[in-house]
């Protein structure tokens, strides 16, 4: 049963105000690692190409929250199968800001 607390999750990120763009991430801390993507986005100084995204999309004095939507996709039972599966959803094109290098 996974909830915030879950740890080594792989979660689902989507815009509110277009719904088009999209991140798949991995964390070991699902609730701290929402509350840091909930932070940049409301702020808009991040590295996150994710997080600046939605800070420009509700730029317009919007500001409707939630201002994104999140979903666990799975928990795993470590770290590095997480790695290994969030790799895997990457490179089948489940993050519309993920670019290969």
């Amino acid at each position: 049963f996974a909830n915030c607390k879950s740890l080594n999750v792989i979660y689902f990120l989507r815009c509110n105000q277009c719904s088009k763009e999209t991140k798949l991430g991995k964390t070991d801390n699902f609730r701290e690692r929402l509350n840091n993507h909930r932070s940049a986005c409301r702020l808009g100084k991040s590295t996150d190409i994710f997080d600046n995204h939605v800070f420009k999309c509700n730029k317009n004095g919007r500001k409707i929250e939630p201002l994104f939507t999140a979903h666990i996709m799975m928990v795993m039972s470590n770290y590095q199968k997480l790695l290994n599966m969030e790799r895997k959803l990457l490179l089948n094109g489940h993050d519309t800001t993920f670019k290969l290098v």
